[in-house]
């Protein structure tokens, strides 16, 4: 697999479907077996650099103006894009200052608020 250019993670999905399919089958492999006899490629983790201050006021100045206020939430939130888009007028409390946004459970990837 690793000769016709697939990725370490996509071997490693097929290898564990595989490894899968035999225990169903009646075939157990022990993982000193796996250890010992497989090689897997291994995944390469690329470092990941936060976007630097100049280049977002670069892109919010070549963005649409309808999305800025979008882009500039979810910047200064931290917030999902789905739990912005799920925003509604009563989530927000305008009598505090900052304004305050209230997101609930259901629309946050782990379910708690």
């Amino acid at each position: 697999m690793d000769e016709i250019k697939l990725k370490p993670k996509t071997i490693a999905s097929y290898f564990s479907t595989l490894r899968t399919y035999l225990r169903s089958q009646g075939i157990k492999i022990s993982s000193d077996d796996v250890k010992d006899l497989i090689s897997l490629p291994s995944i390469i983790q690329e470092l990941r650099i936060p976007l630097t201050k100049d280049h977002l006021k670069l892109l919010l100045d070549y963005s649409k103006p309808e999305r800025k206020a979008l882009y500039l939430t979810l910047l200064s939130s931290g917030m999902r894009i789905g739990e912005a888009i799920s925003l509604r007028k009563s989530d927000f409390d305008l009598s505090i200052d900052p304004i305050q946004i209230i997101i609930y459970g259901r629309f946050v990837k782990t379910k708690n608020r």
